[in-house]
């Protein structure tokens, strides 16, 4: 979702192609991408609900969220288990 029309200049660089080509339009903001060293996206912050929806856990809130981030943090980081505690204690 983009800026209002007054906050457009306040818009990221390139941001605009970027929910185009990853289909965040309607995620709502925050959203985030992993992307490897090439570019390649790794993860999202789409969830899938229990209800079998995606959802955007942009800045994860329930245990569920959370445990969800930190999945997603240590498949694709090289955050250490301390590391990760301390994040997910933080949320």
């Amino acid at each position: 979702m983009p800026e209002s029309k007054e906050k457009l200049p306040d818009e990221n660089p390139g941001a605009a192609e970027l929910m185009k080509k990853y289909k965040t339009y309607e995620a709502g903001l925050p959203f985030w991408l992993v992307l490897d060293k090439e570019g390649s996206l790794l993860e999202d912050s789409f969830m899938n609900t229990a209800n079998g929806k995606s959802a955007n856990i942009g800045c994860p809130a329930s245990k569920t969220e959370v445990a969800a981030f930190i999945k997603i943090l240590k498949s694709t980081s090289v955050l250490t288990g301390k590391e990760l505690i301390v994040i997910s204690a933080i949320f």
